[in-house]
């Protein structure tokens, strides 16, 4: 099993594998965290009873395709990923554009777009060889609590997803922090 399985299976973990259509959560029906319309955008047509019947298998598979190759996460220093990668499944280029703030905040400047291009990753990389992993990481955990917590007050009927939206993050800092998943291959 590779990091990426690990990651994968913890964000169903963390998602659940069971279906649900919560009347306020914007997404609609889902199952594995796969929403309606991701499922739709990767068959090119689906319907509610095929979010109840999708397998963990293309739930799987999808979390690989569409927010981890896709978006180019791999393309990130290895202390970022997985932050990162959860962020993404949660809220898409949102996840990237609150990492090049972050960046540029801390002087590495790159445009906020969205998208994990070469300067983008240049900056990443000359953040981590400047600062250590661990005070990035945890300065982009309360970046990524922070915007929750905007949702919640751009629109109130979303403060129903706050608390398990931030006891993922805390768990998921735990997680990394404590060494889960955090590569010992980058010189100190």
């Amino acid at each position: 099993m590779t990091i990426l399985d690990d990651m994968i299976t913890d964000i169903l973990d963390r998602e659940g594998r069971v279906y649900e259509n919560h009347p306020n959560d914007r997404g609609g029906p889902t199952k594995f965290g796969i929403t309606l319309g991701r499922l739709q955008q990767e068959r090119g047509r689906a319907t509610w009873q095929d979010v109840r019947d999708l397998t963990e298998a293309e739930a799987r598979e999808i979390y690989k395709l569409a927010y981890y190759d896709r978006p180019k996460i791999e393309r990130l220093p290895d202390e970022l990923e997985a932050a990162v990668f959860d962020f993404y499944v949660n809220s898409g280029t949102w996840a990237v554009k609150k990492l090049q703030q972050m960046l540029n905040q801390l002087g590495f400047k790159c445009a906020v777009d969205g998208g994990i291009g070469p300067e983008t990753v240049r900056q990443a990389y000359a953040c981590l060889d400047k600062y250590d992993a661990g005070s990035v990481l945890k300065l982009y955990f309360e970046i990524r609590r922070e915007f929750f917590r905007s949702i919640v007050r751009s629109n109130p009927s979303q403060g129903v997803f706050l608390k398990g939206w931030l006891n993922r993050v805390d768990g998921l800092e735990k997680k990394v922090l404590e060494g889960g998943w955090i590569a010992t291959t980058r010189a100190a």
